[in-house]
């Protein structure tokens, strides 16, 4: 039987997880907000990046903004693993052209790190892990 201390020290971890998986989640909402926008610094602010990455990463985020008008959706997303300093997350996102040049409109799932740098949580590195193209609408 639980004592009333070991329930609240339960409901206390499970509202900090919450807490923090809401955190993870607002991240890549800003980035697909980003993207959306075509607003570079918004999507830029979500990536631990150094100079020269950046520079190629505000390349890549142009060339695909000024080429198609896409519509991201985040259809499923997972905390994997966390800890103080480093967090693991799974997102599963959906890419439908809107606009542009011909597109594989696409399911794709990306494991991400994330990285706690001075209290704030920004995506580490990415790498995709499962790519499916959806389709054609008829």
């Amino acid at each position: 039987m639980k004592n009333i201390q070991d329930v609240d020290s339960t409901s206390a971890a499970q509202n900090a997880d919450t807490l923090l998986l809401n955190e993870f989640k607002n991240l890549f909402y800003k980035q697909v907000q980003g993207l959306k926008a075509k607003n570079a610094g918004d999507y830029l602010s979500t990536l631990k990046i150094n100079s020269f990455d950046s520079i190629q990463a505000a390349k890549q985020f142009e060339t695909i903004t000024q080429m198609y008008d896409l519509d991201y959706t985040i259809v499923k997303f997972a905390l994997l693993r966390n800890d103080n300093r480093t967090a693991e997350v799974e997102v599963e996102m959906k890419v439908e052209k809107i606009n542009g040049p011909p597109f594989e409109d696409h399911l794709s799932v990306t494991r991400h790190i994330l990285e706690n740098s001075e209290g704030k949580w920004l995506i580490l590195e990415s790498r995709e892990i499962n790519y499916t193209v959806l389709r054609p609408k008829q």
